[in-house]
């Protein structure tokens, strides 16, 4: 197996294991040819999935804690001042 084959075969590794949703497997880089570019790339590519992952979950939990069944406040807030302006009519038709 020559140098190029054994990074690629670890290169295959560090995508599985980004699949998986794991992204801080090491990736290799040989800096003088195209293949090191490409290892260069996927350590790239697994910080970057990594940091929008990381967000995703922060707005997960975020919008887990807001509380979307009580709205009962907003839709009388909204009945009342549409209806006042609208001539007592409750309507999402434009007036």
């Amino acid at each position: 197996m020559t140098k190029s084959d054994k990074l690629i075969t670890e290169y295959r590794a560090a995508i599985r294991a980004m699949r998986e949703g794991r992204f801080d497997s090491p990736i290799p880089i040989d800096h003088n040819n195209e293949i090191g570019k490409l290892g260069h790339d996927l350590n790239e590519l697994a910080r970057e999935l990594e940091r929008k992952f990381s967000e995703a979950i922060k707005m997960q939990e975020i919008s887990e804690k807001i509380p979307a069944a009580d709205l009962s406040g907003w839709i009388e807030f909204w009945q009342r001042d549409f209806a006042v302006s609208n001539g007592g009519h409750f309507t999402l038709d434009q007036p």
